[in-house]
C-alpha cells in the first residue's frame, strides 16, 4: 500500500512539474504583443486560451480604491481588434431597474471609449469596449493603454452605480 501511495504522488509531482510545458500558448500577433507588454511591465495576467468562437482570451484582475473586478480581453485572429469587458460591475434589484438605468445612460453620455450597459438576464452592469488595432508591434502597447482609461473610468463610473449595488 505504502507504495502504491508513494507512486502515485511522484506521478502528481511529475505531471505538475511538466504543466507549465503543456499550457496553451498564444498564435495570434496581437495577442502575442499584448502579453509581452504585460510582461515587460510585470503586471499579472492568465492567457486563458482559445474560446469556442475562436478568439484567445487574456484575463486580469484590478482594483481600485472602490472594488476589485476581472478585465477580460479578446483577441481575434484578424489581428485587428480586441475586445475588453468587465462584467458584474454590480447586481442590482428589479425595483432599482430604472435607476441604474438612467446611471448607465449619464456614464455613455459622459464616456465616449467604454460603454455600459445591462445585463437583464442576471440584473447585472458591463462595461465593454472596442479596441482598434492597425499595428501588431505595437498593439500590446494600444491595448494596454486602453485598459487603462477603462481602468480610470470604471474608478469615477463605479461611484454613480454603487448605491443600487446589492
Amino acid at each position: 500500500m505504502k507504495k502504491l501511495i508513494a507512486a502515485l504522488l511522484l506521478a502528481v509531482m511529475c505531471m505538475s512539474l511538466t504543466a507549465p510545458v503543456l499550457a496553451e500558448t498564444p498564435a495570434f500577433e496581437t495577442t502575442k504583443s499584448f502579453i509581452a507588454v504585460l510582461e515587460a511591465d510585470q503586471l499579472l495576467y492568465e492567457f486563458m486560451g482559445r474560446i469556442t468562437s475562436g478568439e484567445e482570451h487574456v484575463l486580469l484582475e484590478n482594483e481600485d480604491n472602490h472594488f476589485a473586478y476581472e478585465i477580460n480581453t479578446y483577441f481575434h485572429e484578424d489581428n485587428d481588434t480586441a475586445l475588453v469587458y468587465v462584467w458584474n460591475i454590480i447586481h442590482f434589484e428589479d425595483a432599482d431597474f430604472v435607476n441604474v438605468l438612467r446611471a448607465v445612460n449619464e456614464l455613455n453620455y459622459s464616456y465616449k471609449y467604454t460603454r455600459f450597459y445591462i445585463e437583464d438576464v442576471d440584473n447585472t452592469v458591463t462595461c465593454a469596449m472596442t479596441i482598434i488595432l492597425h499595428d501588431n508591434d505595437t498593439a500590446g502597447d494600444v491595448v494596454l493603454e486602453a485598459l487603462m482609461r477603462m481602468a480610470s473610468i470604471l474608478n469615477v463610473a463605479y461611484p454613480a452605480l454603487s448605491p443600487y449595488n446589492k
